[in-house]
């Protein structure tokens, strides 16, 4: 009986006779409408919850978590043992979080090295924005650069 009541406007067998009470009904209805609302995304994100915990699988996440510590460590004779980088434990921890996959980290580099860096292992910021930058930046430059070019000649 209380779902009916929250859920639409109830049976129709009571009906307010006075001003004060169709007001309160009427901001008796928002209000069960939003409980039901509530209740029922509260019961929707539980259940995505449950369905998460489930597909977890230990097994495979202690399978990746050694793969990836074995993948990225170096040896490193300060410290006598294996040790990582910074861009070694960055990669990690993308993977771990499932924010990356090990396909993208590999285009990510390949872009990189397709950008020619210098012997320090950097490129410049005009290397960056001509070869990454946005679609409409490029077309402005081009359009400026051949402008330039046609006032010298």
């Amino acid at each position: 009986m209380s779902v009916i009541t929250l859920s639409t406007v109830g049976f129709g067998w009571f009906s307010a006779a006075t001003e004060a009470g169709k007001v309160f009904g009427a901001f008796w209805m928002l209000f069960g409408v939003m409980a039901l609302a509530a209740l029922i995304g509260s019961f929707v994100e539980w259940m995505m919850a449950i369905k998460k915990m489930e597909r977890f699988n230990e097994a495979k996440e202690k399978l990746n978590f050694y793969r990836w510590v074995k993948l990225f460590s170096h040896p490193d004779p300060k410290l006598g043992d294996q040790g990582m980088e910074m861009y070694d434990f960055m990669k990690f921890g993308l993977l771990m979080k499932g924010l990356a996959t090990e396909e993208e980290l590999q285009r990510i580099e390949e872009r990189f090295a397709a950008l020619s860096p210098n012997a320090d292992g950097k490129v410049s910021y005009d290397q960056v924005y001509h070869a990454e930058g946005p679609p409409a930046y490029l077309k402005r430059e081009r359009t400026r650069a051949l402008a330039e070019a046609a006032a010298e000649s």
